[in-house]
């Protein structure tokens, strides 16, 4: 159906709101089996992290922790309140920020090989404003497991340059 030829042109005209979400979960797919529990459990993982950071060095312990991760958990607050400042959604106080840093957060403790990269906060924001949180983790997980987003973010000069 993904590439019938009617599918494409209704893709291309532009996705109603209505059904934007559950379109994007059937184009993106779930090939990592991502579960609604699995979300929850890195959510925990990343607040347990924060709490354990800013409460004393014995974070340096926990197993999805070491420096380059540490730095995530900063990164994302600093890049979470550039994500689409003009909407005034995703600022500390707005609606959005603690859903948008609760799934960056969780894919940073899911993938602590990739942690978070600057950018990911656009495409997270996206998601979470068209998918309840667990959806838009498990699509988040997802399309960075595809080999291009992979190449991307994962810093990795050598698949980038296969990549392309």
């Amino acid at each position: 159906m993904r590439n019938h030829k009617r599918t494409q042109e209704l893709w291309w005209q532009g996705v109603p709101p209505c059904v934007r979400g559950r379109l994007w979960r059937l184009a993106i797919g779930n090939d990592l089996n991502i579960t609604h529990d699995l979300y929850e459990i890195c959510v925990q993982r990343a607040q347990d992290r924060l709490r354990s950071a800013s409460g004393s060095m014995e974070a340096l312990d926990e197993p999805c922790i070491d420096s380059d991760r540490e730095g995530s958990m900063e990164l994302i607050q600093l890049d979470i309140s550039r994500t689409f400042p003009h909407l005034c959604i995703f600022q500390k106080r707005g609606p959005y920020y603690e859903m948008l840093h609760s799934l960056l957060a969780a894919y940073a403790c899911y993938r602590p090989d990739v942690g978070y990269v600057q950018g990911m906060s656009f495409i997270a924001a996206v998601l979470i404003l068209n998918m309840d949180p667990p959806e838009a983790f498990a699509c988040f997980a997802n399309l960075l497991n595809r080999p291009c987003h992979r190449a991307f973010y994962s810093l990795d000069q050598y698949l980038k340059t296969n990549h392309n």
